[in-house]
């Protein structure tokens, strides 16, 4: 659904995988390790790389929630100026 070109540098993706953000997201995290590493697919060193870079992305995605529900459990950010 999508594929990394390193002769000119461009990530071409499928027009289906607009359909979604998870198709879209998905491939275009996939393409963008080929891109980074020049790792083949179905390689140990690509698997790798995709396995740390999802987890770097959820690392992200989860911090950025927990700040976001703590500030609401304190009743925002503005509680402390204005009672």
């Amino acid at each position: 659904m999508g594929c990394w070109d390193s002769s000119t540098s461009y990530i071409v993706l499928a027009r289906k995988t607009l359909n979604s953000v998870q198709s879209y997201s998905g491939t275009l995290i996939h393409e963008l390790i080929h891109a980074k590493t020049g790792y083949a697919d179905v390689t140990r060193n690509f698997e790798i790389e995709l396995t740390d870079t999802i987890g770097h992305l959820c690392n992200h995605y989860f911090k950025r929630n927990k700040e976001e529900e703590s500030i609401k459990r304190k009743g925002g950010i503005f509680k402390k100026w204005f009672r």
